[in-house]
């Protein structure tokens, strides 16, 4: 089964996919990994706080786990691998399982790195793939007039717990994607969903999540650099 990562096609269908991980191969999606204790930091009760918990953020990574359910397949698509975000380097996505690959998104484009080589991906001119990638971006960035420019958002909190909820505002995106749900426990991201109108969904969890993270020069040329293997 071809994906857009292997046949450099972006298919509006597709981005979801793309931007969150490279398909893995079907198996059953046994029990969760736990994730750690979130370490004592402020719980945000609005939307504005929330944000700027992450706009004052040094930088961010976690480990993650994804599953992607395709309605025409029987068992979900999993992948594994690691997330690093940085104010100035943009967002990074190292997938580790089942095949190794990188994503690099800086907001002008999209840098894949895999086993057929490396591609960059204008996002100018493609206005479902900007939009995905730019709310990733934006949520990191804490920059909500920049992601109610694409999206109307919707914030709800429950106990230390938070959710907000993206839905497109154009009707180009919003034949594609039905909602971008992003949650997570006081300065954590927790898990990014993104269903699809199709009926596809794919869902993002984090572990070893590090909110605050400072990247050592070295770090950023590893993580972030669009030559790096």
């Amino acid at each position: 089964m071809k994906t857009a990562l292997t046949s450099w096609a972006f298919s509006a269908p597709l981005l979801a996919l793309v931007l969150l991980g490279v398909a893995g191969t079907p198996v059953r999606a046994d029990a969760q990994p736990s994730t750690p204790s979130a370490k004592a930091m402020p719980s945000p009760r609005k939307l504005s706080q929330l944000l700027r918990l992450f706009r004052d953020s040094p930088g961010v990574s976690a480990d993650y786990t994804e599953e992607k359910r395709i309605v025409l397949l029987r068992a979900p698509l999993l992948s594994s691998g690691s997330l690093y975000y940085s104010p100035q380097q943009g967002l990074a996505r190292l997938v580790r399982r089942p095949q190794k690959s990188r994503l690099l998104l800086t907001g002008e484009q999209m840098i894949v790195v895999n086993r057929h080589g490396r591609k960059a991906i204008p996002v100018q001119g493609h206005e479902v793939m900007r939009a995905l990638v730019n709310s990733f971006l934006h949520v990191f960035r804490g920059d909500k007039a920049a992601l109610e420019r694409s999206f109307r958002l919707a914030f709800r909190t429950e106990g230390k717990g938070w959710e907000l909820l993206l839905t497109a505002r154009t009707p180009a995106v919003a034949r594609h994607i039905k909602n971008i749900r992003v949650a997570g426990r006081g300065a954590e991201l927790r898990s990014i969903g993104v269903t699809e109108t199709s009926g596809d969904a794919t869902e993002m969890r984090f572990t070893k999540i590090r909110p605050a993270r400072r990247f050592t020069p070295a770090e950023k040329n590893r993580y972030f650099s669009s030559a790096a293997k």
